[in-house]
């Protein structure tokens, strides 16, 4: 739900703000008396009525009125398909909140595992992902508590919370500093490929692993925008991230028939088959990463219509079927095209689209809307890492001054950017979320707090069971540790 906050003016509203809401309460009396419209004594009108303008009401203002209630129909529409607690708007929400950063990095992650063992993978974690996520709603649904800190607090006591807001303190702020190596990506390399004297400029404009667009879009856009008390997702936005990482989808398949890009059919013949297991802990990191949604999860089980398991399950399958599905075609078309090529995905760091698609129009569109996307972002991951460390280092404190406000906003976005800096690409920040955070997120903590609430209710198999997949994921998060220090 998007709620904005503003100044009321002293000065009356324009006529079209005046006729949309004049034309939203003809609609809602429609709607309460079955389709005929009412006087605003609450006297029934004809159809014939109800559309026709009162005698006052000039041509312009008649015209203008038929505009907007052309207008209100698919708003409303939109808006009561996709309101907030409806299953459909749970499943648009939850998809929106799981794609990321992860969808450009799949043909990356592809290369290292081959195509048969990374869908595997993939398949694997969407499994793992409705497991915990189903688990996680039956402990809200027990307890009553919606957020990973109550649940927290309600198992373990308040140590354990504060461990659990260190994860998310520490994921928050990995995100952030993707979006601005991302942003950097996307800036510099569309003003190379679209600027026709490109090579006349500064070298550090068109970077696309420079530090200069990182530094404008964290102290110019970022800082302010996360200094605001109130940050809300509006619709727009998440509309806009979910309709950009569609778009790749479809571009970087339209490219894959492109004869002077790739040979796509040949690459699939030859390689289809290659299967890597070296490359097993990258490739798993970034399918953990890809499914992260569970905090999400237990938001939007909170505001479910009719709270049932039934129903929960049932958003839950549709949405890791869904994801699972972009994932799997977004990473093998990415690997294929360029899979006789495997040092251009390499070069691209975990940003499929930074591959050499010859300048392609249609890639950089979609390079510009994600850059567009990703300012307004920022924010919303900056504001709740700020949020964890002030309730680390101040539990009591419910708001805390805007010195300090400001100082721990300037503090997180400077730490950011550094780490965004000497970071050679989104490959290395998804890696080590995806293999140390993502599993105590997404397998850990859900199956403790499970683990804990129905610990009376739990046989004998279904606890070790439980305990099984606690231990492997301790283990994969050490021996990834172990692999990336180059101790194993």
């Amino acid at each position: 739900m998007c709620i904005r906050d503003r100044d009321m003016s002293a000065d009356d509203p324009p006529l079209t703000t005046i006729l949309l809401e004049q034309e939203r309460s003809r609609i809602l009396r429609e709607k309460s008396f079955g389709g005929v419209g009412v006087e605003n004594n609450g006297t029934p009108l004809t159809g014939e009525q109800s559309d026709k303008p009162s005698e006052d009401e000039g041509p312009e203002r008649g015209c203008l009125r038929q505009m907007i209630g052309f207008m209100c129909g698919p708003i409303d529409f939109i808006s009561e398909k996709f309101r907030s607690g409806s299953m459909k708007g749970c499943i648009f929400t939850l998809i929106s909140a799981t794609l990321g950063a992860g969808v450009l990095a799949l043909p990356s992650a592809t290369l290292s595992s081959g195509f048969l063992l990374t869908i595997a993978q993939i398949i694997i974690c969407a499994m793992l992902g409705y497991l915990t996520t189903y688990l996680l709603t039956a402990c809200a649904q027990k307890t009553n508590l919606f957020t990973y800190f109550d649940l927290a607090n309600h198992t373990y006591g308040t140590n354990f919370r504060m461990i659990v807001k260190l994860v998310f303190l520490i994921c928050n702020w990995s995100y952030a500093v993707s979006y601005l190596i991302l942003i950097n990506n996307f800036v510099a390399t569309a003003l190379k490929d679209i600027y026709p004297n490109s090579e006349s400029l500064p070298s550090y404009l068109t970077d696309p692993r420079g530090f200069f667009w990182q530094t404008i879009a964290a102290y110019c856009f970022a800082l302010p925008l996360s200094l605001k008390r109130k940050i809300t997702s509006l619709i727009f936005w998440c509309l806009l991230g979910f309709g950009c990482i569609v778009y790749i989808i479809l571009a970087i398949t339209v490219k894959a028939t492109d004869p002077d890009v790739t040979n796509f059919l040949l690459n699939f013949s030859n390689h289809w088959t290659d299967i890597k297991l070296s490359g097993f802990y990258d490739t798993f990191s970034t399918c953990i990463y890809a499914y992260t949604c569970h905090p999400n999860v237990l938001e939007v089980y909170s505001e479910l219509e009719r709270r049932t398991k039934r129903r929960m399950s049932k958003i839950l399958l549709i949405l890791m079927s869904t994801c699972a599905l972009l994932y799997v075609s977004c990473g093998g078309i990415g690997y294929f095209t360029f899979a006789d090529k495997p040092e251009v995905l390499l070069e691209t760091h975990g940003n499929i689209l930074l591959a050499d698609y010859k300048k392609a129009l249609i890639i950089q569109v979609g390079i510009l809307l994600l850059s567009v996307s990703l300012i307004p972002a920022m924010p919303l991951s900056i504001k709740p890492a700020k949020d964890s460390l002030l309730g680390i280092i101040s539990p009591g404190e419910r708001e805390d001054p805007f010195w300090k406000h400001f100082l721990l906003t300037f503090t997180i976005i400077s730490s950011q950017l550094a780490c965004g800096i000497f970071a050679t690409g989104i490959d290395q920040v998804i890696s080590w979320v995806g293999g140390t955070l993502g599993p105590l997120l997404c397998f850990v903590f859900p199956l403790m707090f499970y683990t804990k609430v129905r610990e009376n209710e739990l046989s004998k198999a279904k606890y070790f069971g439980l305990m099984t997949l606690i231990i492997a994921s301790f283990s994969f998060i050490t021996i990834f540790i172990l692999r990336q220090t180059k101790f194993l």
